[in-house]
């Protein structure tokens, strides 16, 4: 064992693993911190985006505006504001996909929970339990005298605006409402293809609606965690770039002997030079593949399938990514210098 260490030592190969799976635990920890300011700052904001749209709708003789009709060709997400206050009061229709926030018992919405003649509600979990009724085994919440059925409890591990808040699927909360001064907020991509010169489209029908513009009351525009998060990135590029050369031109230095001896003897040098590019590569794939999955199995273990789990899967490939081609790149950088090093080597003798 410690003449195996020893051999390891001698060819760098230890010394490699300990420095890539340094670089992978900071990778690994840093794709963490900015998936949990990410989730802050969407919490931070009620669940808003940070480039919603917002309007209200003008044409107040309106009874039933069908919101699973518009002509929308990616996923759309619409908020409508009912209550603000202590307790924040939201309906809210999505259409394929939207961003669920962390469920502490039961589920978030799904399709079958609108346009299908229910009444459902998610609550956080500081909602006073005196706004909650128990009836045939389940709770329910009374809102302008008609009850929905609480689905489940959302909140984060730590306060956040969302505990107080209640949504509601948007067509149970609009069959008993006239169609007032509410605001509405759409995610902006579907809502600039959807609201043109003032009218919203929905099927082949128009709807005359008002725009406006909010400030931004997210976490990360106020405490400048967003500027943070792109300065940590830029600095772990940065150090994952210099430290990938710095390892491949020390690994290869330390084989330039033994590529020496193979050139003395006879044998090309593209050969054994292909076999130590394939285990640079192999052990930098191995050292980030392992500190990655156990980090992501300590996430899966935390946080289940959430939207913090979807976006450190996200970072932890992008890094993984960054990191297998800057290491390709590193070594043929090295391999190309050390080549011009063994040809003045070769022409001096």
């Amino acid at each position: 064992m410690k003449m195996k260490l020893s051999t390891y030592h001698g060819e760098g190969t230890l010394h490699l693993v300990i420095l890539y799976s340094l670089m992978s635990i900071i990778i690994v920890t840093a794709s963490y911190y900015i998936a949990k300011q990410e989730e802050l700052n969407i919490l931070s904001r009620g669940l808003y985006a940070e480039d919603n749209l917002f309007f209200a709708i003008e044409d107040t003789e309106l009874t039933d505006i069908p919101w699973n009709n518009l002509s929308a060709a990616q996923s759309y997400t619409i908020f409508k504001e009912l209550q603000t206050g202590k307790e924040t009061i939201r309906a809210v229709y999505y259409n394929r996909d939207t961003y669920q926030p962390p469920i502490q018992s039961g589920r978030y919405f799904n399709k079958h929970d609108f346009y299908a003649g229910k009444r459902v509600a998610v609550v956080g979990t500081e909602i006073e339990r005196a706004n909650i009724v128990d009836k045939q085994g389940k709770p329910y919440l009374t809102y302008q005298g008609e009850q929905f059925e609480i689905i489940g409890k959302m909140g984060a591990s730590y306060p956040s605006f969302i505990d107080h808040m209640i949504l509601l699927n948007l067509d149970a909360a609009e069959q008993q409402h006239h169609y007032d001064s509410s605001i509405y907020a759409i995610n902006a991509q579907a809502g600039n293809s959807l609201i043109n010169n003032g009218l919203l489209s929905i099927g082949d029908a128009e709807m005359k609606v008002r725009m406006f513009k909010r400030s931004d009351s997210g976490s990360q525009r106020f405490l400048g965690t967003d500027m943070y998060s792109n300065m940590i990135i830029l600095a772990i590029t940065v150090l994952l770039i210099g430290s990938s050369i710095l390892f491949a031109f020390h690994w290869m230095k330390r084989k330039q002997q033994e590529l020496h001896v193979l050139w003395i003897a006879g044998i090309r040098h593209s050969h054994p030079f292909r076999r130590y590019t394939l285990r640079f590569l192999a052990m930098t794939a191995l050292c980030y593949g392992i500190i990655g999955g156990i980090g992501f199995l300590i996430m899966m273990n935390r946080y289940s399938l959430s939207e913090v789990i979807k976006s450190f899967a996200t970072y932890l490939i992008m890094g993984g990514m960054v990191m297998f081609i800057t290491s390709f790149l590193s070594i043929l950088l090295a391999g190309k210098q050390m080549y011009g090093q063994l040809a003045i080597e070769r022409n001096g003798h």
